[in-house]
């Protein structure tokens, strides 16, 4: 069921993928990864309040489980990627002053909350070839959430590991 759940989620229904891990929680309210993906999935809704007090409610020990700490990333990451009304204009800003990184994190902000996570990791790759340390590093911090709540086993993870070492060692 678990398993069906994050199909579920992977595919975009969160809705559906709510109604799924709600129904998983009903019958084991301690799993964590059941737990995980009724949070991420009220994230994928919009509903940080209910995800932000049911991890609220969760004991020490599960909080401390890794697929605890990948739903709240993505609790967090939520709240900082703000959505942008006019990504197009953004980009376009963007292109036209390339050394304003906060308006390119704005811009990766954007993406990840349009859902372009491609996208924002190159803004955010770009800022780290950069300036690295720019913001108290605040690209590579928001680019490792991104990486907790797509699954650092993900293919797409490893492969962005990989972009990030090119970038940090050469």
């Amino acid at each position: 069921l678990i398993a069906m759940g994050e199909d579920v989620l992977a595919s975009g229904d969160a809705a559906r993928a709510l109604s799924v891990f709600g129904q998983i929680v009903d019958m084991a309210p301690e799993h964590p990864a059941a737990l995980s993906g009724l949070i991420r999935a009220l994230v994928d809704v919009g509903d940080l309040q209910a995800a932000d007090e049911l991890i609220a409610g969760l004991s020490p020990e599960i909080l401390k489980q890794p697929t605890i700490t990948r739903a709240v990333s993505a609790l967090t990451l939520a709240r900082d990627a703000k959505p942008v009304g006019d990504l197009a204009g953004l980009q376009a800003k963007v292109a036209a002053n390339p050394d304003d990184h906060a308006l390119r994190f704005e811009l990766a902000g954007g993406l990840m909350a349009a859902g372009d996570r491609d996208g924002a990791a190159d803004a955010l790759l770009a800022i780290i070839a950069v300036e690295r340390d720019w913001n108290d590093g605040a690209a590579r911090a928001q680019l490792l959430k991104l990486f907790e709540v797509v699954g650092l086993e993900d293919p797409w993870v490893s492969a962005q590991r990989r972009r990030l070492s090119a970038v940090l060692f050469t």
